[in-house]
């Protein structure tokens, strides 16, 4: 699911995604990677949520951002990494946020 907020004058060159994250099922014990393309010609700041909580990076979980992509990488899946996970690109007034499921099946 892709949200875009700003004004309608803006342009949709500043700041576009490229590539959506997308819905991920993997068996608990797999790692999983969502990953968000984008261009834009200004600096941008890239946020990643869980359930609408902010995600919080550890030994198990690393968000990985370059100029052009931001990759949610978790190394080895368990029960509670299921649910909603959103990505949102900030570049000055515009800003994009992108949305998938990643589904943990049981052993």
């Amino acid at each position: 699911m892709l949200e875009i907020k700003g004004t309608a004058d803006e342009s949709p060159r500043g700041l576009q995604i490229t590539k959506e994250i997308e819905d991920l099922e993997v068996d608990e014990g797999d790692p999983a990677t969502l990953e968000v393309c984008f261009v834009s010609d200004a600096p941008t700041t890239v946020t990643w949520v869980k359930d609408m909580q902010p995600l919080e990076e550890g030994r198990r979980i690393k968000i990985i951002t370059d100029d052009n992509s931001s990759r949610m990488v978790i190394k080895k899946t368990i029960g509670k990494d299921e649910g909603l996970y959103q990505c949102t690109l900030q570049s000055g007034e515009r800003v994009l946020s992108n949305s998938a499921e990643l589904i943990v099946e049981g052993m």
